[in-house]
């Protein structure tokens, strides 16, 4: 797995919803055969979810580059393991 997942995202000129964001990556996890399971908000507020095994935090926003000049977008970034 990557350490950023780039979600398509079509709707990039409005701010995807934490729904909406969820079943973004809902299908992109579906369409590529990763199992995924959300987790909720860690101790910052982030939105988590573990994809393959991994965990990642839920990020909305402006995209330059994937989405065109200002265009918002989705992504999952994956989080540093924690020491057990």
């Amino acid at each position: 797995m990557r350490k950023t997942i780039v979600v398509p995202y079509e709707e990039n000129r409005t701010y995807p919803s934490l729904n909406t964001a969820k079943q973004a990556i809902a299908a992109y996890c579906a369409e590529h055969g990763y199992p995924y399971e959300f987790q909720g908000e860690n101790e910052d507020g982030e939105q988590l979810v573990r994809i393959a095994g991994l965990d990642y935090k839920i990020r909305r926003g402006v995209h330059i580059g994937q989405s065109g000049p200002g265009g918002y977008g989705i992504s999952c970034i994956e989080l540093p393991k924690k020491d057990k």
